[in-house]
């Protein structure tokens, strides 16, 4: 029985106690760099892992196991894998901190991470982050949190849509997908992150700042073309025909942030993402009917 203060470290190896069963008890943290994650690292009959304890994943993959009393929950989440990927090997819902110390977390195809009320994404950079290296099924495959938004939330849980001069939105669920949307609207694609905002009560003329990384740009410019924004009210997040120019306030390349100030965050509106637009203006210094004034 491992206690509110003790550590685990399961390395590659295996932890054997068939005799007396293992359990890891709230507060407690398990750390594994086990390829098969942490069932691989224990292999006693049973097994009772607590959905309040911590547990840091060093190897190839978090493997499948139960937590009690709930399931699919655990408290901080840590990766830390020197170089490579984690991969999921279910869903889960972390009440603590997802850590992002070192490595990325891959969510395996339709596996996703639900925050809690007041968890957040932390350390994320550009070489230490969620992804997808698998087509997940629509609606699927993301990061998110549901949570009662006042006013300005700002980058709700770090997940990267940073709102401001917004209302009160209430019961809100916001969810990132690490992925591309293609046919937008006839052939354009989007970078490889896509947003979504799901409002108990509308907000409009909110300012978003929709931040990315580098690597997900799936070969946009972020200047000249520059990116904008387009928004959905399609069924999930891969309709791609349902999506229609948005608009654009500022961009940052440095900072890797389009910014909007005029969304309206509602119900029907609720898939946002970034792209080289197809979108075109002319300036008019006379006639319309004179080409040369244009």
């Amino acid at each position: 029985d491992m206690g509110a203060t003790s550590v685990i470290s399961g390395g590659s190896s295996t932890v054997i106690a068939a005799n007396t069963g293992f359990t890891l008890s709230s507060g407690a943290t398990i750390k594994t760099a086990n390829a098969t994650g942490v069932a691989g690292s224990i292999t006693d009959l049973t097994k009772n892992f607590s959905s309040a304890a911590n547990y840091e994943f060093q190897g190839a993959a978090t493997g499948a196991f139960t937590t009690t009393p709930t399931a699919l929950t655990v408290n901080n989440f840590i990766v830390n894998k020197t170089t490579g990927d984690v991969q999921l090997g279910q869903s889960f819902t972390v009440n603590g901190n997802l850590t992002m110390t070192s490595g990325n977390l891959d969510l395996n195809g339709s596996n996703n991470i639900t925050l809690g009320a007041t968890a957040s994404l932390q350390n994320e950079t550009s070489t230490k982050l969620i992804k997808n290296s698998v087509a997940p099924t629509a609606t699927n495959g993301f990061i998110g949190t549901t949570r009662s938004l006042g006013v300005s939330p700002g980058n709700v849980a770090n997940l990267g849509m940073d709102i401001s001069f917004a209302s009160a939105m209430d019961a809100t669920t916001i969810k990132r997908f690490p992925k591309i949307v293609t046919s937008i609207p006839t052939a354009l694609s989007s970078i490889n992150r896509v947003y979504s905002i799901q409002p108990s009560t509308a907000s409009t003329n909110s300012t978003i700042i929709l931040n990315y990384f580098d690597g997900e740009l799936n070969g946009k410019t972020e200047s000249a073309p520059s990116l904008v924004t387009y928004s959905s009210t399609g069924t999930d997040e891969t309709v791609g025909g349902s999506y229609a120019f948005t608009g654009v306030t500022a961009t940052d390349a440095t900072a890797n942030t389009v910014t909007y100030n005029a969304a309206n965050l509602t119900i029907a509106n609720k898939f946002w993402t970034v792209l080289n637009s197809d979108q075109h203006y002319t300036v008019q210094a006379g006639d319309w009917n004179t080409a040369s004034t244009w």
